[in-house]
């Protein structure tokens, strides 16, 4: 008898060749899918436009607002009232209200207090603070605004978050100024970088979520020093800019809400850690004579806990009529008025 002959090998079925890349590709869509509906969040902020908000540069910087920010900003109140002194609000979410209507900033509060005390037509209020604005983001839009409307009385809000520097990659913002990017301005990423690695961020939600939540920290990212470094020059660039245009800054320093104002303002004296970029700024308006207001010490007989949205920083409607009221006297005082103060 003859040897059986050996089996034949089997050989890879050409549908599971097809089957693998395709499984591949149908995973890298669902991945890309689940992505785009859960929008987990990174560790950095970004900000996206939309059809009803704008994300765009100028001035050097990226800025933002809605599609109509005229609640807030109230251009109609000047072309009302030509004659009208102005007072303007820069600042981030705490001054802009976060989660609130504009009717409840404290923008708006304070403009019917101004109206009652000086008369309909005298002073209008525009709050141009915007939530994540750090320093160069508000001086941006300062540049477009002060030009504008000479003479105005500038509340200029001062708060860590002063130093957020933003950068426009695609159309999207984001706060670059605490993590390592490469020259080309991207946050560095699984040691891609060029091309392809700009087009897989722009693109790829779950490829720009593993970068940004894995590019390491800059080391100078916060504190005294970063303050002093990224926002004291962006100050003088906007106090130059208010006397160019006859304005008048006054710097509100923003507390925390964790806890009773009395007890910050002892720790404020003593300008720990938690307090350095206060410290820098209370330095520096000390220095270049411009006035500065301890929302603390305004807000002391205040309970903390009724008018906080939250423990961080952010008022709630309450908060801001609380804040509109306090406020009153030293915005009249930075007007000038007869016996405020």
């Amino acid at each position: 008898m003859s040897d059986p002959d050996p089996p034949e090998e089997k050989k890879p079925s050409s549908r599971l060749i097809y089957k693998v890349p395709l499984a591949f590709l149908v995973f890298l869509f669902a991945l890309e899918a689940l992505v785009r509906i859960i929008k987990p969040q990174p560790r950095i902020q970004m900000v996206r436009p939309n059809p009803n908000f704008l994300v765009y540069e100028a001035s050097g910087a990226v800025v933002w607002h809605e599609l109509d920010p005229e609640p807030r900003w109230n251009n109609r109140c000047r072309v009302r009232h030509s004659n009208a002194r102005s007072v303007l609000i820069f600042g981030s979410s705490i001054f802009y209200g976060s989660r609130l209507e504009a009717e409840q900033a404290f923008s708006h509060h304070l403009q019917r207090l101004l109206d009652e005390r000086l008369g309909t037509g005298s002073v209008c209020v525009s709050n141009f603070a915007q939530p994540g604005y750090g320093a160069a983001g508000n001086l941006a839009v300062a540049r477009g605004v002060l030009p504008r409307i000479p003479g105005s009385v500038v509340l200029w809000q001062i708060w860590g978050g002063d130093s957020s520097d933003y950068r426009l990659l695609g159309d999207t913002a984001y706060a670059v100024d605490r993590i390592v990017v490469g020259e080309d301005g991207y946050p560095l990423g699984f040691g891609l970088s060029g091309p392809l690695h700009r087009w897989l961020f722009r693109n790829s939600s779950p490829y720009q979520y593993a970068v940004l939540s894995l590019v390491p920290k800059a080391d100078d990212a916060k504190g005294e020093f970063a303050y002093r470094d990224r926002v004291l020059p962006l100050l003088d660039d906007m106090l130059k800019l208010a006397q160019t245009h006859h304005g008048i800054v006054g710097l509100f320093m923003a507390p925390f809400l964790d806890k009773p104002f009395r007890e910050q303002i002892g720790e404020r004296a003593l300008f720990g850690p938690k307090w350095g970029s206060q410290k820098a700024a209370a330095q520096w308006a000390d220095a270049h004579g411009v006035a500065r207001v301890e929302l603390a010490e305004l807000l002391v007989n205040e309970d903390y806990r009724a008018i906080r949205m939250d423990p961080c920083c952010h008022y709630n409607a309450v908060g801001h009529e609380v804040l509109a009221r306090v406020m009153l006297p030293r915005t009249l005082a930075l007007l000038d008025v007869p016996g405020a103060g």
